[in-house]
């Protein structure tokens, strides 16, 4: 592993509800945890696993470490601490993530917005961003025993008590003169807090309350101050307080008694004697779920997103925009899934169930529609087969659900963005938004064996041939005309892929590398493709490549690769 491992995108974006405890087999050999802006990591002792948005490479994990011991996260960017020193990876804009050579018998690492900590046997050294001044170390520090970086300033307990440094715009490195015995001090985006006497107090900003806690404590054991948060550990609980965007102060009323918690920008987290535990915003994915992706029978790709069924389960990772992973509570047997843009559509127990985004009634199941034949979640509308006939539901603005009364027989539905398609005995219908010609059906197409339907255009093979239609502006629409036996078929937003006899082949926009087909496939079971990425279901699991800003190509491990380092 290296030193100095980054990418180069961001992103800032919201949600909420509260999160499933997060369990797994080898949940009792969690080191630490930390939460970035939009990201989470959880620390073993070889390995980080990270959650959430991915735009500079914060969420990627990472692997081959020796006796981990801490781990840490700014903005958008993660940094841990073993028995060989300090490794970061994700955004190096700021040279955040290039740690100095100089660095030894380090006791304790802090990451900041942009600026990194380290306290080791010769005091405290800081290195990225430094335009307020936060990683200057005052020369006045004595036998350092806590650091703690935070925004745009750094925060330090020694000798002598609490000194700050860097910006001070609001405030946040003037240190009460009333603070006694303090037991640790928390820097947050623009205000800072320390335990002292049993007490909470915080200073800097305080515009949502982040800086007034709430109520008494009992026994004070940590303090986290997020963005404009601030959240407190005693032998009650969690209190948190502050401005309460997406649930942030909706302390979960199952949770266990906790070890650690930490704060973001929109979300905070707790570990616990056997679970990590977060609330608040999980719009990027970025609460860790930590259970195995074990023998998956399907997988479907959406926008920033991906789901794979198995016999334990559904189970989903990337991109949250519109809570549609907070699935139903009491999910049965699921024989079959599909991700649309925003929303989730699954047979379960023979009936049908969809959620996520509903701003087109795409999740309002029509009245008894149940042994469905099959289930497609498109864009902004749905549609099912059953009995050879079509049913379709949600946005109808572009005729998308406006079912052609003649059409019987279908064998298999595609859903695009705002059109859709059937297959019935070797012949294909479209109907719906045609800007691209998407709906467009060429002449001559025969004995077509499988149909998809992606962003603005379609897709049709039969057993010689693939062709598309629609969109071109990527060249999405050369499909390979010789292309034998496709058993399978895939449709992205400006990409297109196909699988049979020659294997798999992807053509069209490649911005991100959704063409770019892993070596080493075997026996591929199915395709799907999101907006900008794809993803192949072989006999070793589901791989994923393309787009990852969401994390969506991030697969969770399946039980038989655990945590290899």
């Amino acid at each position: 592993m290296s030193k100095f491992l980054f990418s180069i995108f961001f992103s800032v974006l919201l949600s909420m509800q509260i999160a499933p405890q997060a369990q797994a087999a080898d949940l009792n050999k969690i080191v630490d945890i930390s939460v970035g802006n939009l990201h989470s990591c959880v620390l073993f002792a070889d390995e980080a696993r990270c959650f959430g948005a991915n735009f500079n490479g914060q969420a990627n994990s990472a692997k081959g470490f020796k006796q981990a011991q801490q781990i840490t996260s700014g903005e958008d960017f993660n940094c841990v601490l073993d028995e060989e020193g300090v490794w970061c990876w994700g955004s190096n804009e700021f040279k955040q993530a290039e740690v100095p050579p100089s660095l030894s018998q380090i006791k304790q690492i802090s990451a900041g917005g942009h600026h990194v900590c380290a306290l080791d046997e010769e005091g405290v050294k800081c290195w990225g961003i430094s335009s307020a001044g936060q990683t200057q170390v005052p020369s006045t520090l004595k036998n350092v025993r806590q650091i703690s970086a935070g925004g745009g300033h750094t925060c330090a307990l020694d000798e002598e008590g609490v000194k700050c440094w860097g910006s001070n715009f609001y405030g946040q490195t003037n240190v009460p003169t009333n603070l006694k015995n303090v037991k640790q001090v928390s820097s947050g985006n623009i205000h800072s807090c320390a335990i002292s006497d049993q007490k909470v107090i915080c200073w800097g900003n305080n515009q949502f309350g982040q800086s007034q806690p709430l109520g008494s404590f009992k026994n004070l054991r940590q303090i986290t101050s997020g963005l404009y948060h601030s959240c407190a550990l005693d032998d009650e609980g969690v209190k948190c307080w502050g401005k309460d965007i997406d649930g942030l102060l909706k302390i979960p009323s199952m949770l266990e008694p906790a070890k650690k918690i930490t704060s973001g920008g929109l979300h905070n987290c707790a570990l616990t004697n056997d679970s990590v535990r977060c609330w608040g915003s999980n719009l990027n994915g970025q609460w860790p779920n930590l259970e195995f992706l074990e023998k998956v029978e399907q997988i479907s790709s959406a926008a920033n997103y991906n789901c794979a069924r198995s016999s334990k389960g559904l189970r989903c990772w990337g991109g949250n925009n519109s809570g549609q992973m907070f699935f139903p509570s009491g999910l049965g047997k699921i024989t079959q899934v599909s991700s649309g843009d925003r929303h989730i559509c699954v047979i379960e127990d023979q009936k049908v169930k969809c959620w996520g985004d509903d701003e087109f009634s795409q999740t309002q199941i029509p009245t008894g529609l149940t042994q469905v034949n099959q289930l497609v979640a498109g864009g902004l509308h749905s549609c099912a087969v059953k009995n050879g006939r079509v049913i379709c539901w949600g946005a109808v603005a572009s005729g998308q659900t406006a079912v052609p009364t003649d059409l019987k027989d279908v064998i298999q539905i595609a859903l695009g963005e705002r059109h859709s398609c059937a297959l019935t005995r070797g012949e294909v219908r479209c109907w719906g938004n045609n800007i691209e010609g998407q709906s467009s059906v060429p002449l001559g197409l025969q004995d077509i064996k499988i149909i998809a339907a992606g962003m603005n255009q379609s897709c049709a093979a039969n057993k010689d041939s693939v062709q598309c239609w629609g969109k071109d502006e990527f060249g999405q629409n050369a499909s390979p005309k010789q292309f034998k036996n496709a058993s399978q078929l895939a449709v992205g937003y400006n990409h297109a892929c196909a699988y049979g006899e020659s294997g798999l082949k992807c053509w069209g926009d490649n911005m991100y590398g959704q063409l770019n087909v892993p070596s080493g496939l075997k026996n591929v079971k199915q395709i799907s493709a999101g907006k900008y990425h794809t993803c192949a279901l072989d006999e070793e699991g589901v791989k994923c490549w393309g787009d990852n800003r969401a994390g969506q190509c991030n697969v969770p491990p399946s039980n038989q690769n655990k945590r290899k380092p």
